[in-house]
């Protein structure tokens, strides 16, 4: 009888294990999917996603272009100017479209034939969009016109100029010139758009030409965006005279609520727009892609009142969250990506198919021996 005990004892184990291991398996391969069927459920969840970055800044921005008849054609690796030229061409109605070193996109490419585009800017020399592409794009019948960027001078004060000329403003976004310094524009890019206010990227080789910048152009406010280590006391002892405002934070995530409470009515924000903010590499460079999306829904900010909310990861961050539940901010939109929420159980492919044959084998090994024990083998 202890004997019978013992081993029923031992065959609940086994059964217990098997179960366990099951419970396993099915929580790796279905926890992701249940537990995002009820993520942000109670905010109205909405995403644009393209088949690549191409397609994204396509799908962003095609409703605002319908009139457009003229776009500027840039380099995917020329993230400083167009940031830069997002404002100035937003408000100009001009389509910012990018593409790679050596072939334009055929979202690109089918946007530009279906439209009413009539001339393309060519922003750079040969060596970022070749001749090819220039072709291409005449053999639509589109005309165009190459813009040579000198990498000696500052384009971003060049573009801040034509800003200024045409609407009149007084105010300017000085942003240090740095790895980070892209997330930093990032955030202020939605009030450039908005209220016209160029974004001026610059470091200590380039005080003495932003400073001829601001007395050519009667400049009569300037918002610094970044700490004492970046934007030193010389810089602002150039500016004595005018109204500068430091805008220093902790990091690119309160730098973004920061801008949004100072510039738009967050408290009655529409939509919070989505965006990576500019992850790092391993190898120290800034992800361009993350840079891409976020310039892509700019037109969404030359009108309404949505907010643009940054965000590392593919799932809402703990800062980005607190903001938007702290204005009560119910529609979201990410761009570029998906809001998922991480599983429980974090597997692989490999690692889900090591445990399913466990599982199996498992379960046979318990059939066998409980037919075993039954007298039926």
């Amino acid at each position: 009888m202890l004997f019978y005990r013992i081993g029923e004892f031992k065959m609940k184990k086994k059964i217990f294990a098997s179960v366990a291991i099951a419970i396993l398996v099915i929580i790796s391969y279905f926890s992701g999917d249940v537990i995002n069927h009820f993520y942000l459920n109670n905010y109205n969840k909405s995403s644009i996603v393209g088949i690549d970055r191409f397609d994204t800044i396509i799908k962003s921005g095609e409703s605002q272009w319908k009139n457009s008849t003229e776009a500027i054609l840039m380099n995917t690796s020329n993230i400083e100017d167009a940031i830069s030229l997002s404002s100035y061409a937003i408000n100009n109605n001009e389509p910012i479209l990018l593409t790679r070193d050596t072939e334009l996109s055929e979202y690109t490419y089918k946007f530009l034939k279906n439209s009413k585009i009539k001339k393309v800017y060519i922003y750079g020399g040969i060596h970022e969009i070749p001749r090819n592409i220039e072709r291409i794009i005449e053999r639509i019948g589109i005309e165009t016109e190459r813009i040579y960027n000198d990498y000696n001078d500052n384009a971003s004060i060049d573009i801040a100029e034509k800003m200024i000329k045409k609407h009149k403003k007084r105010e300017v976004f000085f942003v240090y010139n740095s790895v980070d310094g892209y997330s930093d524009a990032m955030s202020v890019l939605p009030a450039s758009v908005k209220y016209n206010i160029p974004i001026i990227f610059t470091d200590e080789t380039g005080y003495s030409k932003a400073s001829d910048f601001v007395r050519e152009n009667s400049i009569e406010k300037i918002y610094l965006i970044g700490d004492e280590n970046k934007f030193g006391d010389t810089f602002e002892k150039l500016y004595m005279d005018l109204n500068v405002e430091r805008i220093v934070t902790k990091d690119k995530f309160e730098l973004n609520r920061v801008i949004n409470k100072k510039f738009f009515d967050i408290d009655n924000a529409d939509t919070a727009y989505i965006v990576k903010a500019g992850n790092i590499s391993k190898e120290g460079y800034t992800i361009s892609s993350d840079f891409i999306n976020g310039i892509a829904i700019m037109p969404k900010f030359a009108t309404g009142n949505n907010i643009l909310v940054l965000n590392d990861e593919g799932y809402l961050q703990k800062e980005a969250k607190n903001m938007i539940d702290e204005y009560g901010i119910k529609n979201l939109c990410s761009v570029g990506f998906k809001l998922e929420k991480r599983e429980l159980i974090i597997l692989t492919e490999e690692q889900r198919g090591i445990i399913s044959g466990i599982v199996l084998s498992a379960m046979l090994v318990f059939m066998l021996i409980r037919g075993i024990s039954a007298g039926q083998v």
